[in-house]
């Protein structure tokens, strides 16, 4: 895992490039693989290994096991062009996740318009919303996150609006995997709903 951060209004642009450069990164490492397999000084063991990756390098599990297997052959034979080429781009062997996450001033309010053109691009990239309900970053001020009638600063009579649907949002786009959690009520369901969200082959 890494932990990449940025300004927190930005965080869905920031992950979606590094969504985007991963891809392109992924395409070439195919195309180094492809290629050292036609070469004739890589041994059978790392070939046999290079194509089992090629048929099945959107299998995690799969991908994980040959990482492994590959990292030792990659290293023993990288005086190999070819070889060097791939072992280059190894960390793109596993299949890559890239998670947004921010609060819900971030996905409510001032990052939204980014966070929608994200889950509008129906790409592979997962969100995480850690909601709040209110501008927790500064100091607990109402937000379109706080729930109508809520107490909170700038509404100490309580919210008047109701507050923002951001599931309904996403759920709009038909192809989203959207779940709400409580992670004190329910832990384990909090941690089956991020499994399946790693797992969906979608935003």
């Amino acid at each position: 895992p890494r932990l990449l951060l940025s300004l927190f209004e930005d965080s869905a642009e920031y992950g979606y490039g590094v969504t985007k450069a991963n891809e392109v990164k992924r395409r070439r490492l195919e195309s180094n693989v492809q290629a050292a397999m036609q070469s004739a000084g890589v041994s059978a063991e790392l070939k046999g290994c290079m194509e089992k990756w090629l048929a099945s390098k959107d299998d995690k599990e799969a991908c994980d096991a040959l990482f492994e297997q590959m990292k030792p052959l990659l290293a023993k034979e990288a005086a190999n062009p070819a070889v060097k080429a791939v072992k280059d781009y190894a960390d793109m062997l596993p299949v890559i996740t890239t998670w947004l996450y921010g609060g819900d001033g971030w996905a409510y309010d001032i990052g939204f318009g980014g966070l929608d053109h994200v889950l509008a691009s129906g790409d592979n990239v997962k969100v995480l919303v850690l909601d709040t309900e209110m501008y927790a970053n500064t100091g607990g001020q109402q937000s379109k996150a706080t729930q109508m009638s809520a107490v909170a600063k700038f509404a100490a009579g309580g919210k008047r609006m109701m507050k923002k649907d951001l599931g309904r949002v996403a759920m709009n786009y038909k192809n989203i995997y959207v779940a709400s959690v409580s992670m004190g009520a329910d832990p384990r369901q909090a941690i089956k709903a991020v499994k399946e969200a790693n797992s969906y082959n979608g935003p």
